[in-house]
C-alpha cells in the first residue's frame, strides 16, 4: 500500500517525488514531502526495499527455525517452489492486463492506445521468463522489482542454510554480502531480512545484553524498539531524487558514495526489527492488529494489481471527477479512495482464485 501510495503521489503530486523541479499541488505540502523525514509515508524505494525484506525475512526464518535434520528438504523445496509461485500470479495477472488493455483500444477508452508493444508470444516470453531475469519496466512499471523477489530471496534462503549451521563467523558473511551489493543494491534488502531471521531467530540480542550487560528488562527493550523504528522511519525518509535540504545533509555523504537505496535498505531494516522487538515485548502490536494480517495476507494481489487499477482506472477516472467537482484536491481524494477499495477487492478475489490453487500447485512440488 504504500509502494501505492507513492505512485499515486507521483502521478498526481509530482513535486512529493522531484521538489521543486514541479509545482506544487497541495499548497506546498507535496514539496515539502520531498525532502522531509515524513516523505517516509510515500518514499515508494524505502517501501520496496521493506518489502524485499520481509519477502527474504519470511522464509529464512522458517529455514532457521526447522530441525537440522530437516533443513535440506525444507530449502530444497523453497527453492524449487520460488520461482513458480511467483511467475503463475505474475504471468496470470500479465495476460489479465494484456486482454484488458486490447479490449479498451478496441473501444477506443481511455489512454491505452499502443500501450503493449509486444506480439503475443513475444509478450508471453517476457512477462514468464526475462523479467525475472533483468530488472524491466517495459510491461508494468512495478515489476522490476521482480529480479530481487526471485534472486535475492534464493539467495537469503541459502544464508539461512549457512546460518543454521550455528556458524559464528555468519555476520562477517553478511558483512561481506553487504558490501559486495554495490554491484547491485537493490539485493541489499534481501541479504538484511537474512540476517535479521539470523539475530531474531537465534536471539543473538538477548546473547549481546547478556555480554554487556545492556538494556536489561521489558521497559528498557520497549525503548530500544521504538528507537529501532524511528531510526527505521528516518533512513526511509531519505529523499530518493531531490538534494536533502535539511538534516538529511548529515548523511547525505553516505548516498553520495553509494546510493540512497542503500539508506533505505537499511531503515527497512531497523523498522521491521524494532517492529519483531516491540511484538515482543508489549501487550498490543501492530503486527498482531486484523488489518496488518489482513493485507499480508493479500500483500501478493495488491503488488499485482496496483498497477493495473491505476493505469486503467485511476488516471483515467481523475479528469472527469475534476470536472464534476472543480476541486483538484477533492477529485484526487476521491480518485484515491475509490482505487484504494478497487485494489482491496481485486486482491481480495485474487487470493480466493489465483493464489488458493496456485498454492495447491506448488504444495505438490517437494525437494
Amino acid at each position: 500500500m504504500g509502494v501505492f501510495t507513492h505512485h499515486f503521489f507521483l502521478l498526481f503530486f509530482p513535486s512529493s517525488y522531484f521538489g521543486t523541479e514541479f509545482e506544487s499541488r497541495l499548497l506546498g505540502i507535496d514539496t515539502y514531502l520531498s525532502t522531509s523525514p515524513l516523505g517516509f509515508i510515500i518514499n515508494g524505494n524505502f517501501w520496496v526495499n521493506l518489502f524485499i525484506l520481509i519477502s527474504a525475512y519470511l522464509p529464512a526464518c522458517s529455514i532457521m527455525r526447522c530441525t537440522k535434520e530437516d533443513i535440506k528438504e525444507k530449502a530444497g523445496t523453497m527453492i524449487l517452489k520460488r520461482y513458480p509461485r511467483l511467475a503463475i500470479p505474475v504471468v496470470f495477472i500479465s495476460l489479465f492486463y494484456y486482454f484488458a488493455i486490447k479490449v479498451l483500444n478496441l473501444f477506443d477508452c481511455f489512454y491505452t492506445k499502443d500501450l503493449i508493444e509486444y506480439r503475443f508470444g513475444e509478450y508471453l516470453l517476457h512477462v514468464g521468463i526475462i523479467q525475472f531475469f533483468r530488472e524491466d519496466i517495459t510491461v508494468i512499471g512495478s515489476f522490476w522489482t521482480l529480479h530481487e523477489l526471485l534472486f535475492g530471496v534464493l539467495f537469503a534462503i541459502l544464508l539461512s542454510m549457512a546460518a543454521k549451521k550455528e556458524n559464528r563467523f555468519m555476520f562477517a558473511v553478511y558483512f561481506f554480502c553487504c558490501a559486495a551489493c554495490i554491484v547491485n543494491v537493490n539485493f541489499l534488502a534481501a541479504i538484511l531480512g537474512a540476517m535479521l531471521a539470523d539475530i531474531v531467530c537465534f536471539e543473538r540480542l538477548n546473547e549481546l545484553k547478556e555480554k554487556i550487560r545492556l538494556f536489561n528488562g521489558r521497559r528498557m527493550d520497549l525503548v530500544l524498539s521504538l528507537a529501532l523504528i524511528v531510526g527505521g522511519i528516518f533512513l526511509g525518509g531519505y529523499p530518493s531524487y531531490e538534494s536533502p535540504h535539511n538534516i538529511y545533509r548529515l548523511i547525505g555523504p553516505i548516498a553520495d558514495i553509494t546510493s540512497s537505496v542503500v539508506l533505505h535498505a537499511f531503515g527497512a531494516f531497523l523498522l521491521l526489527g524494532g517492529l519483531i522487538l516491540f511484538h515482543d515485548q508489549s501487550e498490543f502490536s501492530v503486527l498482531s492488529a486484523k488489518p496488518c494480517l489482513f493485507l499480508g495476507r493479500h500483500c501478493m494481489g495488491i503488488y499485482l494489481f496496483h498497477p493495473i487499477c491505476m493505469n486503467i482506472i485511476g488516471y483515467p477516472l481523475s479528469g472527469p471527477l475534476i470536472l464534476k467537482f472543480n476541486s483538484y484536491l477533492l477529485a484526487v481524494l476521491l480518485d484515491y479512495i475509490i482505487v484504494t477499495v478497487l485494489i482491496l477487492l481485486s486482491s481480495i478475489l485474487f487470493g480466493y482464485f489465483v493464489e488458493r490453487p496456485c498454492e495447491r500447485i506448488c504444495s505438490r512440488i517437494k525437494a
